[in-house]
């Protein structure tokens, strides 16, 4: 199976693909607008983490590894005080011991909570617009008037 996510300008990353899937050994994730020399890091509830260098975006791991909520983090780790991070969503692992398998699903636990956050933002969105507006036509209005009695040709 392959997971992708898409890296945002907001600083986060969505999961692309919302499909639930079986895996058997590797999980392949992609991540799409990644920066060279990104590195994936995964950490479960449990605290334990991994870090997975990304080659063009994409990166395995193990689904022996993989157990309950994963959290994900794509960063440039070169050292600099100012590295670039994402906070990705998260997705969930289970094991079926019947098949040998680990079901992967994404993290959808506080989609509520996203959804609340981004019809704030869209809400300070449209009044940042809205004032805008309404400077571009004051701004209008006063060119306007400057002009009059200039013949621009």
């Amino acid at each position: 199976m392959k997971m992708e996510y898409k890296l945002l300008n907001s600083n986060g990353g969505v999961i692309l693909t919302r499909t639930p899937e079986l895996i058997g050994d590797t999980l392949y994730i992609s991540f799409t607008g990644a920066p060279d020399k990104a590195t994936a890091i995964f950490e479960r509830s449990d605290g334990e983490s991994a870090y997975r260098a990304l080659s063009d975006g994409l990166c395995g791991i193990e689904s022996d590894w993989l157990d309950g909520s994963i959290k994900v983090t794509v960063a440039v780790l070169d050292g600099s005080t100012r590295s670039q991070r994402w906070f990705c969503e998260g997705f969930c692992a289970k094991r079926l011991t019947e098949c040998g398998a680990v079901l992967i699903y994404p993290d959808d636990m506080d989609m509520q909570k996203k959804i609340a956050k981004l019809q704030e933002e869209v809400s300070d969105l449209t009044a940042a617009k809205n004032e805008l507006s309404d400077k571009y036509a004051e701004l209008e209005t006063k060119l306007n008037k400057l002009l009059e009695g200039y013949d621009i040709i």
